[in-house]
This record gives C-alpha cells, structure tokens and sequence, in this order.
C-alpha cells in the first residue's frame, strides 16, 4: 500500500487482546469511513523494533488516539498495561514540541452515581492530565464509533460531504463479514494492510 500522508495518519494506541479487537475495529472502521489513515504498532511484526516503529508511525501521524480504559491490573500478579501510558507520552512530547500534533484520550464510561470515584481514580492513575476531559466509551463498538466520530470530524482534514456516524455504525456489520472473509483466505492469520483493505471495501457510501 502507498504510504499515507502526514496530514492523513492517525496513530492508534489500545490494547490488542481479542476482549479489544472489536473496540479496535471500531476505531479503523471509524477512521477510514472518513478518509483518514489508521497506523499502529500492528503495522510490524518485529517485536525487537517495535517501540522505535511506534516512534517512527508517532512522528509520521498528525493525529492519534489513546484509550486508556484498561489502566488497571489484571491477572494472578496483577500487573498494569504501560505501553499505552508510555505512548501517549510520546504523543504530548511530539504536541508540544512541534505544536502540529494533536491527540485525544479515551477512557471507559461509569454510571453517573459512579463517575466522581472514577473521575478521581482516572486522574490519581495518571494525575497529569488533571483538567483534560477524555471521551467517554462504554466498552462497545457503537459507543467507541461515536466518540471517535465525534472528535475526528472536528479535524483540519475531514471534507464534507462524510457518512454520518450513524451510517458508518450501520456498515460495521459488513465489515466485519468483510474482514471475516479476508482472515479466511489469508489462513485465519490477517495481517495489518487486510485489515485496513476491508475497511475501505465497507464504508458507507455518500449520497
């Protein structure tokens, strides 16, 4: 696939286990229905490179998009996912350095009688970002359409006419079916560019 311009690139960082890959497909389809370019650490398969690689698609994105939602531990050791605070770090060192670089931070949704605990775990997790208020997911794919739909259509690069969010939420079916027909061929092992592939063979079209 060529490579996509700066001003086209939105860099992706989220967790990559098969609890997120539906959010994460959100996110693509979401990104590429509105002419926009998804990149991510997905891109390579060299483990040894990859946080260089993600400083290099970092650089090469006018845009990326952080969630968040998954800060807590998990497992017997209950160990935190870093990788998606590390990025971000990167991203607002990349924003306030250059000033063309902007960013968003995603975070999961609470009940309202809920959200002032939450509000106060979020910013104790990652007290720096006190005063920026994140979108707001409730862990499915519409809810992750919308935000993402919401903030990217504020952007210097999206040119109307666009789907509206809610045409893009009604392909997402078809992708993916599409998606799933790219994994069979492909052995049941998608790479990045198959992704990206079906998500553009499934956007919604303008009338």
């Amino acid at each position: 696939m060529p490579v996509p311009l700066f001003e086209q690139s939105v860099f992706i960082n989220c967790p990559f286990d098969p609890k997120y890959q539906r959010l994460l497909h959100a996110i693509v389809f979401t990104t590429v229905s509105l002419g926009l370019v998804p990149r991510c650490a997905l891109e390579t398969g060299e483990a040894d490179l990859r946080f260089q690689h993600i400083l290099d698609l970092l650089q090469k994105s006018k845009y990326s998009i952080h969630d968040l939602s998954r800060f807590a531990g998990e497992g017997e050791a209950n160990l935190a996912r870093m990788n998606m605070p590390l990025e971000l770090g990167v991203a607002i060192g990349l924003k306030l350095c250059r000033k063309r670089h902007r960013l968003v931070v995603m975070v999961q949704n609470v009940p309202e009688a809920k959200r002032k605990a939450a509000d106060y775990e979020y910013h104790r997790f990652i007290s720096d970002l006190s005063g920026n208020d994140p979108l707001r997911h409730q862990s499915t794919p519409q809810s992750v359409t919308r935000e993402v739909y919401s903030w990217l259509t504020t952007l210097d690069e999206i040119v109307n006419p666009q789907p509206s969010g809610e045409a893009i939420f009604a392909a997402f079916p078809a992708f993916q079916k599409n998606l799933a027909n790219h994994k069979k061929a492909a052995l049941r092992k998608l790479i990045w560019n198959d992704v990206l592939k079906a998500a553009a063979e499934s956007c919604p079209k303008i009338r």
